[in-house]
């Protein structure tokens, strides 16, 4: 509605009776520097490094990369992020699209290279301390790209016990072959390498 509360805050809401506004609204407040829900408590908070908060205040600096984007909450659905796709068809799932370029300011296409990892799934548990790394996902570029080419590989890596650092332990590549064991180089749809006999 456009009232300024006794914080300099705007309060933005729909009047009951009124004609439905172009776009979706919500019951809350802009505050700097976040948005207040409902019940005037901090619901997304914008951080000084321009980091999204939603179920906290602080960025959680014990994540080694202190993402753009950070989810808090001591709720199974509060730690949830959600996507969903209504359509009568087989097809046009919900999406989660990683993508890289090697150009070096946004919106730059710069080709790839074989090699260059694309998107990586992380996941971490807590030491006490901080967070390391258990294991990831990774897609890769799997061979020389071009103009409507991109051949990719997944490597999926796991940490050893007594370790923090997660090692390859599968991978599937270009031509549907999967390496399991070190078989990095799988020549034949399966392909497992172990130095030792058995």
């Amino acid at each position: 509605d456009g009232s300024t509360l006794a914080d300099g805050a705007i309060s933005v809401s729909e009047v009951s009776g009124a004609a439905p506004l172009a776009s979706p609204t919500f019951t809350g407040s802009f505050t700097s520097p976040g948005i207040d829900d409902d019940a005037n408590a901090l619901a997304i908070k914008i951080d000084s490094s321009e980091r999204v908060l939603l179920g906290t205040t602080a960025s959680d600096t014990t994540i080694s990369a202190n993402p753009a984007l950070q989810v808090a909450g001591t709720t199974y659905d509060k730690a949830m992020i959600g996507a969903y796709r209504y359509d009568n068809g087989a097809g046009s799932p919900a999406h989660l699209t990683m993508s890289k370029s090697r150009g070096t300011s946004v919106n730059t296409q710069t080709i790839v290279q074989s090699g260059d990892t694309i998107g990586q799934i992380n996941f971490a548990g807590s030491d006490g301390t901080d967070f390391e790394s258990l294991g990831n996902i990774a897609a890769q570029v799997d061979g020389t790209p071009g103009t409507n080419d991109m051949p990719g590989r997944l490597v999926f890596s796991t940490t050893p016990d007594g370790g923090i650092s997660p090692t390859e332990r599968m991978r599937i590549t270009n031509g549907g072959f999967v390496g399991i064991s070190g078989a990095r180089d799988a020549d034949t749809p399966l392909h497992i390498y172990s130095a030792s006999t058995g």
